[in-house]
């Protein structure tokens, strides 16, 4: 079963490093391997991001069985084939999305992006506040059943 995340879904669920594979796939990497040289990333985050991609469906990935030789240092290492990648019809979606995302700053001034960060700097203290009194009030709950 996979886990449900579409366009409009994929700022919020989506790491910074989750969005880097897919772009770099969308701009041709098409193995595991390949995404480790071209982003800089360790291995163990690039594979993370792969596997949570594919429960979202948004990359398909190919098991190939076998090994592959390589010159490391001088010397002849055989290596597990790497995954191949590749963006579903989903995966294509989100890359779009998020393009379209990021298109949307790029032509905001330096004044605008200052008033919008500061905008969610305010909200982001309200949010704190508001849990702070939430926290303060289940604490008092808490406290005048154990009573």
């Amino acid at each position: 079963m996979s886990d449900e995340v579409d366009a409009s879904e994929a700022s919020t669920k989506l790491r910074p490093e989750d969005r880097a594979v897919l772009e770099a796939v969308a701009d041709g990497a098409n193995d595991v391997h390949a995404l480790t040289q071209q982003l800089s990333l360790s291995h163990r985050k690039i594979n993370y991001a792969v596997e949570k991609l594919e429960r979202y469906e948004l990359l398909a990935v190919e098991r190939p069985d076998g090994w592959t030789e390589k010159v490391v240092d001088g010397q002849r290492r055989k290596f597990r084939t790497p995954k191949r990648v590749r963006l579903t019809q989903r995966g294509k979606t989100v890359v779009d999305t998020i393009e379209d995302e990021s298109e949307r700053f790029q032509d905001l001034d330096h004044t605008e992006l200052v008033k919008r960060v500061r905008k969610n700097e305010q909200q982001i203290e309200q949010l704190k506040a508001g849990f702070a009194n939430f926290r303060r009030q289940v604490l008092e709950q808490v406290n005048t059943q154990e009573e």
